[in-house]
């Protein structure tokens, strides 16, 4: 996830020219209080997967970041996202019989009797971080960053400490039937646990932080940054390191037969046999952070929810995160939907967001937003100076926008006219459904992020340091309407003639003043950059922006509130069909939906 918000850091600028704008819905209808925001892509969710373990026979249990949980009966084929209760970021799960055991962020440990469908926090003595659990019979080893190291006896329903190590961050832990455990963490950390509580430091011969260790009564493997890959005897001494180069970081390890599996990052498949080692790559799949093996098959899960089957060799997708970030969704109805994205990603859900089923847009470019025109055409903007549109959503075809620079949102002002605004002020318009394009002068030169209209003739323009432009004409000829702000706008939406809100960075939210004559700028509890608004009618209002922020306004927008997303990625646009049919989609493939 921190790899993520560098890397969004680095293309903010991209990111705000990703920011579709919406059209006036019908009225407001009321909204049904049980409603609330769940994952319609990646599904069952979404979440980074920090650990994975299987019960030996037919089911696994993953948990992650935001206390994310899935689990599978039926190895590894279908999985289920149960709610945790926890906020924070779960880094380890183990289990005995029907109990599971997660521990993560702030020191919590949760505890579940029913094979991880429902989960409890459990009291336990004071820690930091807890990084990861094992568990073995009754017996369970948790550690810790600060160097915790709790046990349990009685399959995690009550604990004891053990005396801290605090100069060593532990990441990683094993237990073996006997009771021995060995713990592995920052620096070349290496300590035997014993069944009585005895620790003991070990010589690792490694100088980088480990993050993986596993073993049977052959021998114990140990991996971490950097590719290291540690062989050692049963009692964790005599380590080796495999005679293999990697280069990425491995991030786990298990036994299997005649030796040990580790993955890590960019996909990076270890397979240790002895001291040699075999390096693979599981394709097109981001890092993978954890593995676990059942009787049959081995299933590692990784970044954005990704979790993959090991299947006659070939790891297989059982959960597919997409790395490729949504830019603008919109649908012709709650059952037709479309998403579409960086590199041409383009999405299709026709059964009410259940399921996305991927199309060509014919363009490997960026597809930065989407709108439907007259009949049953679709029209997407490349992010350059062109435009692709689809009579069926099968044949595609590529028009200019006649200007210098690229279009980077749309609005349809009637079933045949379509105006598109972008980069350095640009504005085309079309009169034939996207067929064909010209070029508009909108008298300024700061790019444009957004456009929509209150009607076929009135028609606003949003865009960088602030500005805002108003057409009376349909988008023949514009004006500059003050913003009284200097913050970078993102998106445009209104209920109606008067009722015209505009969103950006800072969590700056305006909305047209009494008279037309200006801006007032609207208090919100956050200060996340809002990349984009829509709203069912005046009552019902959601903007959406950084870090998965998602404010709802209500009583004609005086009143915004923060709603749970369940995610951290950063959401750029935001449409639905109705009043409890709402979608957001952002980075990482990210589509959620509230219905």
């Amino acid at each position: 996830m921190l790899r993520e918000r560098l890397r969004y850091a680095a293309g903010l600028i991209f990111a705000l020219a990703a920011c579709p704008s919406r059209r006036a819905p019908a009225p407001a209808t009321a909204r049904p209080a049980a409603t609330r925001w769940g994952w319609s892509l990646p599904s069952p969710q979404g979440n980074t997967l920090n650990a994975v373990w299987s019960d030996g026979a037919r089911g696994f249990v993953a948990v992650g970041e935001r206390g994310a949980a899935v689990r599978s009966d039926d190895d590894g084929e279908t999985w289920t996202a149960p709610d945790t209760g926890a906020r924070g970021a779960l880094n380890g799960v183990c289990g005995d019989g029907d109990v599971r055991v997660a521990v993560g962020e702030g020191g919590v440990i949760l505890r579940s009797t029913d094979r991880g469908r429902g989960w409890s926090p459990v009291a336990h003595p004071r820690a930091g971080d807890l990084d990861a659990v094992a568990c073995a019979g009754a017996a369970v080893l948790a550690v810790g960053r600060r160097g915790d190291l709790l046990r349990s006896g009685d399959r995690g329903l009550t604990w004891r400490a053990l005396p801290r190590r605090p100069d060593v961050a532990l990441r990683a832990v094993s237990l073996a039937p006997s009771g021995e455990g060995f713990a592995v963490g920052a620096r070349g950390a290496m300590l035997r646990v014993g069944a009585d509580g005895a620790v003991t430091p070990l010589r690792s011969g490694a100088d980088v932080t480990l993050t993986g260790v596993s073993g049977d009564a052959r021998g114990l493997y140990v991996v971490g940054w950097r590719g290291v890959a540690l062989r050692c005897d049963p009692r964790g001494e005599g380590c080796a390191p495999a005679r293999c180069e990697v280069g990425d970081d491995l991030l786990d390890v298990v036994a299997v037969e005649g030796g040990a599996r580790a993955v890590g990052m960019r996909g990076a498949v270890v397979t240790l046999r002895g001291d040699a080692c075999e390096v693979t790559r599981a394709e097109g799949t981001p890092t993978l952070n954890a593995l676990a093996r059942s009787a049959t098959r081995e299933v590692a899960v990784g970044d954005h929810g990704e979790v993959r089957a090991r299947v006659g060799g070939v790891w297989q997708p059982r959960v597919r995160a997409r790395a490729a970030a949504l830019f603008s969704v919109w649908g012709r109805g709650p059952e037709r939907v479309f998403a579409v994205g960086a590199q041409g990603l383009a999405l299709v859900s026709e059964d009410r967001g259940v399921s996305w089923r991927p199309f060509s847009a014919g363009t490997g470019h960026h597809l930065v937003a989407v709108r439907g025109v007259g009949g049953s055409a679709v029209v997407a903007l490349t992010g350059g100076a062109t435009a692709v549109r689809s009579e069926d959503g099968a044949r595609w075809f590529e028009a200019p926008l006649g200007t210098e620079r690229g279009g980077v949102a749309l609005w349809a002002a009637s079933p045949t006219e379509v105006i598109a605004v972008g980069a350095r002020g640009s504005v085309a318009r079309s009169f034939d459904a996207g067929r064909s394009w010209r070029a508009v002068r909108s008298g300024v030169t700061s790019a444009l992020f957004a456009v929509w209209g209150s009607a076929r003739r009135e028609v606003w323009a949003v865009g960088s340091r602030g500005v805002i432009l108003r057409s009376a004409d349909g988008g023949d000829t514009w004006a500059p309407h003050p913003s009284g702000t200097g913050a970078d706008l993102t998106g445009v939406w209104g209920a109606g003639r008067d009722e015209v809100y505009v969103v950006g960075k800072d969590g700056t939210l305006l909305r047209l003043a009494p008279g037309r004559q200006g801006w007032a700028r609207v208090e919100v509890p956050t200060r996340a950059a809002l990349f984009g608004v829509w709203g069912s009618g005046a009552d019902d209002i959601y903007a959406v922006g950084s870090g998965g922020t998602i404010l709802h306004g209500t009583q004609r927008g005086a009143r915004w509130t923060l709603e749970p997303s369940g995610t951290d990625e950063d959401l750029l646009a935001v449409w639905g069909s109705g009043a409890d049919d709402v979608y957001a989609v952002g980075y990482a493939g990210t589509i959620l939906h509230k219905r």
